[in-house]
């Protein structure tokens, strides 16, 4: 079997400089598992995130943020509600 990586292939290349980038990789990949989500780790006012909540998009069990199904359905505008103005 190929390698799927080949050196100087560009697609792999990561800019990982970007700390931006790889705090919405964090939270959109949390979010996207049923461990979910530090609810400490989020920068975001708690209004953010009790309004996610009474929206019925997300629960908050043993102080992980873990979306419902209707939740998972708008994970990107979650994602961008909890990242803005962190």
């Amino acid at each position: 079997v190929e390698s799927a990586h080949r050196p100087g292939d560009e697609r792999w290349i990561h800019d990982e400089a970007d700390p931006g980038a790889r705090e919405t990789e964090r939270v959109m990949l949390a979010l996207r598992t049923d461990r979910g989500l530090p609810v400490e780790s989020l920068r975001c006012s708690p209004d953010t995130v009790n309004a996610i909540l009474r929206e019925g998009l997300a629960a908050v069990t043993s102080g992980q943020l873990t979306l419902t199904d209707r939740g998972y359905l708008l994970l990107n505008e979650i994602v961008l509600r909890l990242l803005k103005n962190r």
